[in-house]
């Protein structure tokens, strides 16, 4: 059985589906590819069309603080992120996928990544390792550390990128069972206040479980990291504010 891999992708990006395309091509054979746009444009987002698809933000989400993520709204990019990697994961489920990964449509791939990943789930698996989330690439926050799980792995610190990354489906079902889709925030931030204490206790308070087990590869052994925004752009960054109503 081909492992499941989604990927979301805007459909008014076509130039980053083009290159994504060339670059799974070494892997169709024993990946399962499922690129879409899973959540809507955010130049198509309104409070009809949230409502419609049952979502709403998180209300509270812009605080006084330094932190230039916390002290604004709410970008529109970011609602349809969060809604896109949301999708992905209800249909991974409805599936019945025992491991996916999930990703975006800005990522490269280092060599042999799929046999280094396939040796790592075997190696769990053999070990009766329970895991909820493993990342597959990431960025560690400054002045976070991570703690050494053992050669190739760590219990990551708080850290920013979801352009891949792996559930197991007990980890799945967590994630959709926290009533993320009616308490929006950017899906950078929602997934570390899963695994660890989130910075900010309104957000630890709505989503921290503490039987989430997060693993990720150390950060200089990422197995597929990101195109720089400089070269690929930011959809996500460079949209407006949303204001919830």
């Amino acid at each position: 059985m081909k492992l499941p891999f989604y990927i979301t992708n805007l459909k008014r990006r076509p130039d980053r589906k083009s290159t994504l395309l060339e670059n799974i091509k070494p892997y169709t054979d024993l990946v399962d590819f499922n690129i879409s746009q899973w959540g809507p444009d955010s130049k198509d987002i309104t409070n009809k069309l949230l409502k419609d698809i049952d979502i709403k933000t998180y209300p509270h989400w812009k605080i006084d603080s330094d932190n230039n993520w916390w002290n604004r709204n709410i970008k529109l990019g970011e609602v349809g992120s969060a809604v896109s990697h949301l999708r992905m994961w209800e249909d991974a489920y409805n599936k019945g996928h025992s491991v996916t990964i999930f990703g975006e449509d800005d990522i490269r791939f280092s060599d042999d990544w799929l046999l280094k990943f396939k040796l790592t789930i075997d190696r769990l698996e053999t070990l009766n390792v329970e895991w909820d989330l493993l990342y597959l690439g990431r960025v560690l926050q400054q002045g976070q550390k991570d703690k050494i799980y053992d050669k190739e792995l760590v219990s990551p610190a708080f850290s920013y990128c979801l352009h891949s990354y792996a559930l197991s489906r007990k980890g799945i079902k967590k994630i959709l069972d926290v009533n993320f889709n009616h308490n929006i925030i950017p899906v950078d931030e929602f997934i570390p206040a899963m695994y660890m204490p989130h910075p900010r206790e309104d957000i630890r308070k709505m989503f921290n479980d503490d039987s989430f087990v997060a693993l990720a590869y150390q950060e200089e052994k990422c197995l597929i990291t990101q195109i720089p925004k400089s070269t690929s752009g930011s959809d996500t960054e460079d949209s407006l504010e949303y204001v919830t109503p």
